[in-house]
């Protein structure tokens, strides 16, 4: 992983919001057995009025996954911002040896 504290460089955003989740995937049937366990953290970022998700899972924290931008609602895909999206990717390669880009959908 990279510097995370800089003064000399400071963060050009931050996250507004990071959110631990835990998504399980159980047989359908009673007594059924789990089947997929899902451990992530989503980190949420609102920048020049677009909304920036990343997703990092527990069992690989060395990769993080960026989607958006989306609008305010964090819905619809918003019109591209190469700045606002170079500002949250420069965020999380200081903390992910990886960032992976997913468009929206």
């Amino acid at each position: 992983m990279c510097v995370t504290d800089d003064a000399a460089n400071p963060d050009p955003v931050t996250p507004v919001r990071i959110s631990h989740h835990v998504d399980e995937i159980w047989e359908d049937h009673p007594g059924g057995t789990l089947q997929e366990f899902y451990n992530f953290l989503i980190y949420e970022f609102e920048v020049a009025g677009a909304v920036f998700r990343a997703r990092a899972y527990a069992d690989d924290f060395n990769c993080v996954t960026l989607y958006g931008p989306f609008d305010r609602a964090g819905e619809a895909p918003a019109a591209t911002n190469p700045e606002a999206e170079a500002q949250v990717t420069a965020y999380l390669e200081r903390r992910f040896g990886e960032v992976r880009r997913q468009p929206p959908v």
